[in-house]
Protein backbone atom coordinates (compact mmCIF):
# COMPACT_ATOMS: atom_id res chain seq x y z
CA UNK A 1 0.00 0.00 0.00
CA UNK A 2 2.90 1.95 0.69
CA UNK A 3 4.00 1.72 -2.80
CA UNK A 4 1.11 2.52 -4.47
CA UNK A 5 0.58 5.53 -2.63
CA UNK A 6 3.85 6.44 -3.80
CA UNK A 7 3.23 5.21 -7.12
CA UNK A 8 0.53 7.80 -7.11
CA UNK A 9 2.55 10.17 -5.92
CA UNK A 10 4.58 10.10 -8.44
CA UNK A 11 2.01 10.67 -11.17
CA UNK A 12 0.62 13.89 -9.66
CA UNK A 13 4.18 15.17 -9.24
CA UNK A 14 4.44 13.94 -13.08
CA UNK A 15 1.64 15.90 -13.81
CA UNK A 16 2.07 18.80 -12.04
CA UNK A 17 5.24 19.13 -13.85
CA UNK A 18 3.50 18.50 -17.14
CA UNK A 19 0.85 21.32 -16.97
CA UNK A 20 3.67 23.84 -15.72
CA UNK A 21 5.94 22.98 -18.71
CA UNK A 22 3.10 23.43 -21.07
CA UNK A 23 1.70 26.65 -19.49
CA UNK A 24 5.64 28.36 -19.57
CA UNK A 25 5.95 26.43 -23.61
CA UNK A 26 2.89 28.49 -24.15
CA UNK A 27 4.35 31.51 -24.13
CA UNK A 28 5.12 32.89 -27.35
CA UNK A 29 8.87 35.43 -28.26
CA UNK A 30 7.24 38.63 -29.52
CA UNK A 31 9.79 40.81 -31.71
CA UNK A 32 10.13 44.37 -32.52
CA UNK A 33 12.62 46.45 -33.97
CA UNK A 34 14.53 49.82 -33.66
CA UNK A 35 17.02 50.76 -36.26
CA UNK A 36 20.02 52.76 -35.35
CA UNK A 37 18.51 55.67 -37.06
CA UNK A 38 15.16 55.00 -35.74
CA UNK A 39 15.45 56.59 -32.39
CA UNK A 40 12.34 58.49 -32.72
CA UNK A 41 10.71 54.99 -32.66
CA UNK A 42 11.68 54.36 -28.83
CA UNK A 43 8.40 56.06 -27.31
CA UNK A 44 6.28 53.29 -29.75
CA UNK A 45 8.09 51.01 -28.23
CA UNK A 46 7.75 51.92 -24.88
CA UNK A 47 3.86 51.76 -25.36
CA UNK A 48 4.00 48.76 -26.73
CA UNK A 49 5.76 47.10 -24.48
CA UNK A 50 3.73 48.26 -21.56
CA UNK A 51 0.67 47.44 -23.63
CA UNK A 52 2.08 43.91 -23.70
CA UNK A 53 2.87 43.59 -20.30
CA UNK A 54 -1.01 44.43 -18.93
CA UNK A 55 -2.81 42.85 -21.99
CA UNK A 56 -1.02 40.00 -23.66
CA UNK A 57 1.32 38.22 -20.79
CA UNK A 58 1.36 35.23 -23.09
CA UNK A 59 4.08 37.27 -25.07
CA UNK A 60 7.94 37.54 -24.18
CA UNK A 61 9.03 41.00 -25.46
CA UNK A 62 12.45 40.87 -27.50
CA UNK A 63 13.71 43.89 -29.07
CA UNK A 64 15.55 44.02 -31.46
CA UNK A 65 18.10 47.42 -31.16
CA UNK A 66 20.74 48.08 -34.22
CA UNK A 67 23.85 50.32 -33.80
CA UNK A 68 26.18 50.73 -31.41
CA UNK A 69 25.75 49.51 -27.82
CA UNK A 70 26.83 52.79 -25.95
CA UNK A 71 24.02 54.35 -27.70
CA UNK A 72 21.09 51.90 -26.21
CA UNK A 73 18.75 53.66 -23.92
CA UNK A 74 20.03 52.80 -20.83
CA UNK A 75 16.17 51.87 -19.71
CA UNK A 76 16.24 48.80 -22.07
CA UNK A 77 19.70 47.61 -20.18
CA UNK A 78 17.79 47.85 -16.96
CA UNK A 79 14.98 46.27 -18.18
CA UNK A 80 16.78 43.53 -19.77
CA UNK A 81 18.50 42.64 -16.81
CA UNK A 82 15.57 42.31 -14.70
CA UNK A 83 14.47 40.04 -16.83
CA UNK A 84 11.19 41.98 -18.48
CA UNK A 85 12.82 42.49 -21.50
CA UNK A 86 15.26 40.28 -23.94
CA UNK A 87 17.31 43.53 -25.69
CA UNK A 88 19.54 41.79 -28.92
CA UNK A 89 22.11 44.31 -30.24
CA UNK A 90 22.56 43.22 -33.65
CA UNK A 91 22.98 44.95 -36.97
CA UNK A 92 21.43 43.59 -40.31
CA UNK A 93 23.20 40.69 -41.55
CA UNK A 94 22.63 41.41 -44.81
CA UNK A 95 23.10 45.43 -45.17
CA UNK A 96 26.15 45.16 -47.69
CA UNK A 97 23.75 43.88 -50.02
CA UNK A 98 21.07 46.30 -49.70
CA UNK A 99 23.72 49.31 -49.83
CA UNK A 100 25.33 47.61 -52.99
CA UNK A 101 22.12 48.73 -54.58
CA UNK A 102 20.70 51.21 -53.00
CA UNK A 103 23.43 53.57 -50.80
CA UNK A 104 21.29 55.97 -49.84
CA UNK A 105 19.23 53.45 -47.66
CA UNK A 106 21.86 53.51 -45.30
CA UNK A 107 19.46 54.70 -42.94
CA UNK A 108 16.59 52.98 -43.74
CA UNK A 109 18.07 49.94 -42.77
CA UNK A 110 16.55 49.07 -39.52
CA UNK A 111 12.84 48.66 -42.16
CA UNK A 112 14.48 45.26 -43.20
CA UNK A 113 15.61 43.88 -39.11
CA UNK A 114 12.57 41.59 -38.97
CA UNK A 115 14.46 39.72 -41.74
CA UNK A 116 16.82 38.59 -39.62
CA UNK A 117 14.36 37.22 -36.77
CA UNK A 118 15.02 33.48 -38.00
CA UNK A 119 18.78 34.05 -37.50
CA UNK A 120 18.41 35.72 -34.13
CA UNK A 121 16.28 33.26 -32.77
CA UNK A 122 18.70 30.40 -33.39
CA UNK A 123 21.00 32.40 -30.60
CA UNK A 124 18.75 33.92 -28.58
CA UNK A 125 19.69 32.32 -25.59
CA UNK A 126 23.55 33.67 -25.66
CA UNK A 127 21.44 36.64 -25.00
CA UNK A 128 19.18 35.96 -21.68
CA UNK A 129 20.81 36.89 -18.39
CA UNK A 130 21.98 33.39 -16.66
CA UNK A 131 19.08 34.50 -14.47
CA UNK A 132 16.17 34.75 -16.19
CA UNK A 133 14.12 31.15 -16.96
CA UNK A 134 12.50 32.23 -20.11
CA UNK A 135 10.37 29.40 -21.76
CA UNK A 136 8.69 29.96 -24.98
CA UNK A 137 7.06 27.75 -28.18
CA UNK A 138 9.42 26.61 -30.45
CA UNK A 139 7.29 26.98 -33.35
CA UNK A 140 5.57 29.63 -33.82
CA UNK A 141 6.87 33.69 -33.31
CA UNK A 142 5.01 37.22 -33.22
CA UNK A 143 6.39 40.18 -35.11
CA UNK A 144 5.04 43.64 -34.97
CA UNK A 145 6.09 46.78 -36.09
CA UNK A 146 6.72 49.28 -33.10
CA UNK A 147 3.93 51.39 -33.55
CA UNK A 148 1.30 48.87 -31.68
CA UNK A 149 -0.47 48.37 -28.75
CA UNK A 150 -1.97 45.08 -27.17
CA UNK A 151 -5.54 45.06 -26.37
CA UNK A 152 -5.76 41.25 -25.71
CA UNK A 153 -3.35 38.62 -25.38
CA UNK A 154 -3.07 36.44 -28.25
CA UNK A 155 -2.37 32.41 -28.58
CA UNK A 156 -0.52 31.94 -31.87
CA UNK A 157 -1.82 28.46 -31.40
CA UNK A 158 -5.07 29.77 -32.66
CA UNK A 159 -3.65 30.51 -36.25
CA UNK A 160 -0.73 28.13 -36.86
CA UNK A 161 0.25 29.18 -40.17
CA UNK A 162 2.08 26.91 -42.72
CA UNK A 163 4.67 29.65 -43.43
CA UNK A 164 3.30 33.03 -42.31
CA UNK A 165 0.22 34.93 -41.36
CA UNK A 166 -0.37 38.49 -42.29
CA UNK A 167 -3.34 41.02 -42.42
CA UNK A 168 -4.62 44.12 -43.62
CA UNK A 169 -3.22 47.70 -44.65
CA UNK A 170 -5.86 50.01 -45.86
CA UNK A 171 -9.09 47.56 -46.52
CA UNK A 172 -10.12 45.19 -44.48
CA UNK A 173 -9.97 41.50 -45.34
CA UNK A 174 -6.98 41.62 -47.26
CA UNK A 175 -3.01 40.18 -47.46
CA UNK A 176 -1.17 43.35 -47.77
CA UNK A 177 0.28 44.76 -44.34
CA UNK A 178 3.18 43.63 -42.67
CA UNK A 179 3.34 45.58 -39.29
CA UNK A 180 1.94 42.44 -37.59
CA UNK A 181 3.21 38.64 -38.86
CA UNK A 182 2.60 35.37 -36.87
CA UNK A 183 5.49 33.17 -38.38
CA UNK A 184 6.17 29.67 -38.88
CA UNK A 185 9.66 29.47 -37.17
CA UNK A 186 11.01 26.20 -38.91
CA UNK A 187 9.61 27.00 -42.05
CA UNK A 188 10.10 30.68 -42.06
CA UNK A 189 14.04 29.82 -41.80
CA UNK A 190 13.67 28.08 -45.07
CA UNK A 191 12.61 30.92 -46.80
CA UNK A 192 14.84 33.90 -45.70
CA UNK A 193 18.25 32.73 -47.94
CA UNK A 194 15.71 32.15 -51.13
CA UNK A 195 14.22 35.29 -50.37
CA UNK A 196 17.03 37.55 -50.20
CA UNK A 197 18.68 35.38 -53.35
CA UNK A 198 15.02 37.30 -54.74
CA UNK A 199 15.74 40.72 -53.30
CA UNK A 200 19.39 40.76 -55.17
CA UNK A 201 18.41 39.65 -58.43
CA UNK A 202 15.81 42.58 -58.45
CA UNK A 203 18.12 44.30 -57.14
CA UNK A 204 16.07 45.41 -53.69
CA UNK A 205 13.96 47.68 -56.08
CA UNK A 206 10.73 47.33 -54.13
CA UNK A 207 8.09 49.90 -53.56
CA UNK A 208 8.30 50.22 -49.38
CA UNK A 209 11.23 48.48 -48.80
CA UNK A 210 10.82 45.32 -46.59
CA UNK A 211 7.34 45.36 -47.01
CA UNK A 212 7.05 45.56 -50.67
CA UNK A 213 10.27 42.75 -50.85
CA UNK A 214 8.16 40.26 -48.68
CA UNK A 215 4.56 41.11 -50.54
CA UNK A 216 6.45 41.08 -54.02
CA UNK A 217 7.80 37.42 -53.07
CA UNK A 218 4.28 36.10 -51.69
CA UNK A 219 2.94 37.11 -55.25
CA UNK A 220 5.23 35.15 -57.16
CA UNK A 221 6.42 31.92 -55.21
CA UNK A 222 4.65 31.80 -51.53
CA UNK A 223 0.53 32.67 -52.20
CA UNK A 224 -0.29 29.06 -51.10
CA UNK A 225 1.38 29.45 -48.14
CA UNK A 226 0.66 32.64 -46.83
CA UNK A 227 -2.86 33.01 -44.54
CA UNK A 228 -5.04 35.99 -43.50
CA UNK A 229 -4.35 37.29 -40.50
CA UNK A 230 -7.76 38.48 -38.55
CA UNK A 231 -8.52 42.34 -38.67
CA UNK A 232 -8.68 42.39 -35.12
CA UNK A 233 -4.81 41.26 -34.87
CA UNK A 234 -3.86 44.48 -37.40
CA UNK A 235 -6.89 46.81 -36.44
CA UNK A 236 -6.48 50.63 -37.81
CA UNK A 237 -7.47 53.35 -35.61
CA UNK A 238 -8.91 54.88 -38.43
CA UNK A 239 -11.40 52.18 -39.06
CA UNK A 240 -13.57 53.33 -35.95
CA UNK A 241 -13.48 51.81 -32.48
CA UNK A 242 -13.15 47.71 -32.11
CA UNK A 243 -13.23 46.47 -28.61
CA UNK A 244 -12.61 42.76 -29.92
CA UNK A 245 -9.46 44.02 -31.32
CA UNK A 246 -6.31 42.62 -30.11
CA UNK A 247 -3.40 44.98 -31.57
CA UNK A 248 -3.88 48.14 -32.62
CA UNK A 249 -1.54 49.44 -35.43
CA UNK A 250 -1.06 52.92 -36.16
CA UNK A 251 -0.34 52.76 -39.66
CA UNK A 252 -0.23 55.56 -41.15
CA UNK A 253 -0.60 58.45 -39.10
CA UNK A 254 1.05 58.22 -35.81
CA UNK A 255 0.47 59.34 -32.28
CA UNK A 256 2.37 62.24 -32.16
CA UNK A 257 0.81 63.47 -35.89
CA UNK A 258 -2.22 63.74 -33.67
CA UNK A 259 -0.78 64.95 -31.00
CA UNK A 260 0.60 68.25 -32.96
CA UNK A 261 -2.89 68.54 -33.97
CA UNK A 262 -4.20 68.85 -30.67
CA UNK A 263 -1.81 71.35 -29.91
CA UNK A 264 -3.09 73.34 -31.96
CA UNK A 265 -6.04 73.72 -30.09
CA UNK A 266 -7.17 75.18 -27.15
CA UNK A 267 -4.93 74.84 -23.99
CA UNK A 268 -7.73 74.11 -21.58
CA UNK A 269 -8.82 71.21 -24.47
CA UNK A 270 -5.45 69.92 -25.42
CA UNK A 271 -4.65 70.00 -21.00
CA UNK A 272 -7.72 68.02 -19.92
CA UNK A 273 -7.37 65.90 -23.20
CA UNK A 274 -3.58 64.63 -22.97
CA UNK A 275 -2.37 65.05 -19.21
CA UNK A 276 -2.18 61.61 -17.47
CA UNK A 277 -4.16 62.87 -14.42
CA UNK A 278 -7.40 62.65 -16.82
CA UNK A 279 -6.59 60.57 -19.98
CA UNK A 280 -9.08 58.08 -18.64
CA UNK A 281 -11.77 60.08 -17.79
CA UNK A 282 -12.09 62.84 -20.35
CA UNK A 283 -16.10 62.67 -21.35
CA UNK A 284 -17.16 61.03 -24.39
CA UNK A 285 -18.58 64.52 -25.38
CA UNK A 286 -15.55 66.70 -25.17
CA UNK A 287 -13.55 64.23 -26.94
CA UNK A 288 -15.79 64.81 -29.67
CA UNK A 289 -15.99 68.48 -30.06
CA UNK A 290 -11.97 68.56 -29.56
CA UNK A 291 -11.76 65.98 -32.64
CA UNK A 292 -14.06 68.19 -34.82
CA UNK A 293 -12.22 70.80 -33.93
CA UNK A 294 -8.71 69.37 -34.56
CA UNK A 295 -9.88 68.08 -38.19
CA UNK A 296 -11.30 71.48 -39.34
CA UNK A 297 -8.25 73.35 -38.23
CA UNK A 298 -6.05 70.53 -40.12
CA UNK A 299 -7.67 69.27 -42.62
CA UNK A 300 -6.24 70.61 -45.70
CA UNK A 301 -2.57 69.37 -44.75
CA UNK A 302 -3.76 65.93 -43.70
CA UNK A 303 -5.67 65.97 -46.79
CA UNK A 304 -2.48 66.53 -48.94
CA UNK A 305 -0.34 64.11 -47.00
CA UNK A 306 -2.73 61.05 -47.40
CA UNK A 307 -3.67 61.86 -50.97
CA UNK A 308 0.50 62.59 -51.78
CA UNK A 309 1.13 59.08 -49.95
CA UNK A 310 0.56 55.99 -52.58
CA UNK A 311 -0.62 53.51 -50.55
CA UNK A 312 -3.65 56.09 -49.58
CA UNK A 313 -4.28 58.07 -52.81
CA UNK A 314 -5.44 54.63 -54.54
CA UNK A 315 -8.29 54.77 -51.92
CA UNK A 316 -9.70 58.41 -51.69
CA UNK A 317 -11.48 59.54 -53.92
CA UNK A 318 -14.01 61.23 -51.87
CA UNK A 319 -14.03 65.38 -52.46
CA UNK A 320 -12.58 67.20 -49.91
CA UNK A 321 -15.74 68.02 -47.94
CA UNK A 322 -17.00 64.50 -47.78
CA UNK A 323 -12.98 63.66 -46.96
CA UNK A 324 -13.25 65.64 -44.10
CA UNK A 325 -16.75 64.47 -43.14
CA UNK A 326 -15.06 61.27 -42.70
CA UNK A 327 -12.37 62.02 -40.69
CA UNK A 328 -14.24 63.76 -38.20
CA UNK A 329 -16.67 60.44 -38.09
CA UNK A 330 -13.24 58.66 -37.18
CA UNK A 331 -11.56 61.35 -35.03
CA UNK A 332 -13.86 59.35 -31.93
CA UNK A 333 -11.83 56.40 -32.68
CA UNK A 334 -8.52 58.18 -33.01
CA UNK A 335 -8.87 60.03 -29.98
CA UNK A 336 -9.81 57.39 -28.03
CA UNK A 337 -6.84 55.09 -28.74
CA UNK A 338 -4.36 58.17 -28.81
CA UNK A 339 -5.63 58.35 -25.06
CA UNK A 340 -5.08 54.72 -24.12
CA UNK A 341 -1.75 55.40 -25.96
CA UNK A 342 -0.51 58.63 -23.56
CA UNK A 343 -1.84 56.66 -20.32
CA UNK A 344 0.48 53.50 -21.36
CA UNK A 345 3.20 55.71 -22.04
CA UNK A 346 2.59 57.67 -18.84
CA UNK A 347 2.63 54.31 -17.18
CA UNK A 348 5.77 52.95 -18.52
CA UNK A 349 7.42 56.24 -17.92
CA UNK A 350 6.52 55.91 -14.12
CA UNK A 351 8.22 52.24 -13.83
CA UNK A 352 11.39 53.13 -16.08
CA UNK A 353 12.11 56.38 -13.71
CA UNK A 354 11.33 53.68 -10.71
CA UNK A 355 14.10 51.00 -12.18
CA UNK A 356 16.63 53.27 -13.39
CA UNK A 357 16.57 55.51 -10.26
Amino acid sequence: MILLGQHWCLIALLLVVIVVHSQLAGRFLWFTCIGESDRAYTEFAMVAIETAYQNAPSLIPVLIVSGQSSKIPLWMYHMHDNCDLIVVNHDLSFASQVLQFHPEQVKQLGAFLRLDISLIIDSIADYIPSKCSYRWNKDYTIYTDTDVMFMKDINLLDYQPSLLSMGPQLLKDTIANTGVLIINIPKWKEVIPHLLQYANLHKWNFHEQDQGLILSYIRDHLQKRVSLLPNELNWKPYWTLNNNASIIHFHGPKPKRYGDCFALMTPSHHHRMLTSENTSIADHNNKQSVSTECIEADVDRIYREQCNYPPYYRVITASREKYKASLCQQALSFNTYLLYYYSALDSFLKKIQAIVV
